[in-house]
């Protein structure tokens, strides 16, 4: 796929699930969930998700869906992208 002004893209980031267990903790030993971390120490996997998305359509076009119980992780963020989706059924 390359990059068109007319494609969307839907970025899925709401998994509530901790698959990574002990790497997906902060500083103070809670348990973060996974998009929002970086495996590397750089982006986090959102992040690269992100900037994916940005090689194949225009910022504009890219809706990002999230958990509504993780907006303390992504409120203050940069704006990630145009469309912001909360997941109104999160798994618990």
């Amino acid at each position: 796929m390359k990059f068109r002004r007319n494609n969307w893209m839907l970025v899925l980031a709401a998994d509530a699930y901790q698959t990574l267990g002990h790497m997906t903790t902060d500083r103070e030993g809670r348990s973060v969930p996974k998009q929002f971390c970086s495996l590397n120490g750089g982006d986090s996997l959102l992040q690269g998700s992100l900037r994916r998305a940005r090689q194949l359509a225009p910022n504009r076009r890219i809706c990002v869906v999230v958990d509504p119980d993780h907006e303390h992780y992504w409120r203050h963020a940069e704006r990630i992208a145009a469309g912001r989706a909360q997941n109104p059924q999160a798994r618990s």
